[in-house]
């Protein structure tokens, strides 16, 4: 973890809000809790979002939000078909999860 994050970051974060860089890209906005636990949402190059997330009790479809994303962009799932970002860079999908689910998307070039 000492790898990934810089020196006073925390403090930092706490002090003066998070980067510009932290807040650009993709961004998971919206995940029912605790039907759906987050492990993971990271995006390497600020335009493709890798998920990892679980079901709570039960398995089952439920919607998820993202936002920050390129106005008007098609973007492809992994987990099947493809979402267009609407005017003010949102999207909502129904995803199934089923245990450890990944979901990554990217947009579609």
């Amino acid at each position: 973890m000492a790898r990934l994050v810089k020196q006073r970051y925390l403090a930092n974060a706490t002090l003066h809000g998070y980067s510009k860089e932290a807040l650009s890209g993709s961004i998971l906005e919206e995940a029912p809790f605790p039907e759906v636990l987050v492990t993971k949402a990271y995006s390497a190059d600020r335009k493709t979002l890798d998920l990892v997330v679980y079901n709570g009790k039960e398995a089952g479809v439920f919607k998820l939000g993202f936002e920050s994303l390129i106005p008007g962009q098609q973007y492809s799932v992994s987990t099947g078909g493809s979402v267009a970002a609407n005017g003010a860079g949102k999207a909502f999908i129904d995803a199934e999860i089923n245990r450890r689910t990944q979901i990554i998307l990217q947009p579609i070039e």
